[in-house]
């Protein structure tokens, strides 16, 4: 779980690849919920989940390095998966997650 500042701004940059899934929180005071996510320094492709308040995925999209991508509507997190594994499980838009 990535949920202090400096585990989200380090994130997966600089890895060769994905062990498990990473959750990143939002936090609750920020004030802003769309967020831009970015590969920046990333040697390795992924997958990401927006998730709302009521673990509903919301959007979802696969993210090359040195690529961002926008989440146009808030989220309470949302989840880095390893590459092919959205298609290979077939996550949908709406399906629900739970969090252990």
């Amino acid at each position: 779980m990535y949920d202090t500042f400096l585990k989200r701004f380090k994130g997966l940059m600089f890895e060769n690849d994905i062990k498990n899934p990473i959750l990143f929180i939002v936090p609750q005071n920020i004030l802003y919920k769309k967020l831009i996510i970015h590969s920046f320094f990333m040697r390795i492709p992924i997958d990401i989940m927006a998730v709302n308040d009521r673990l509903e995925i919301i959007d979802k999209t696969s993210l090359k390095p040195w690529h961002y991508y926008k989440i146009n509507e808030e989220i309470a997190c949302f989840i880095e998966l390893e590459y092919g594994y959205l298609n290979r499980h077939n996550i949908e838009i709406n399906d629900k997650i739970k969090i252990i």
